[in-house]
């Protein structure tokens, strides 16, 4: 079973590790940058994709809570 993940984050390095780590497990990973979502007041890195449930612990690992937040409007993390 796959599933869909769509996140967001300040941290550029944290954002391209999980890219990288991300890469040879989901299908359609997207990365983008956007300031016209955020409502942190300045621009914020996007990171969506589908992977398989199988590897949910690359998923968990990636994306450490903290870091990364699904939610623009709750605090910026850096």
């Amino acid at each position: 079973m796959k599933i869909k993940f769509d996140t967001y984050t300040k941290d550029v390095a944290a954002a391209a590790s999980a890219f990288s780590s991300l890469y040879p497990y989901c299908k359609d990973l997207t990365l983008n940058k956007s300031s016209t979502i955020s409502n942190w007041g300045e621009e914020c890195l996007n990171i969506y994709g589908e992977i398989d449930t199988t590897n949910m612990n690359v998923l968990e690992s990636a994306l450490p809570d903290g870091t990364f937040n699904q939610d623009t409007d709750k605090s910026c993390y850096l």
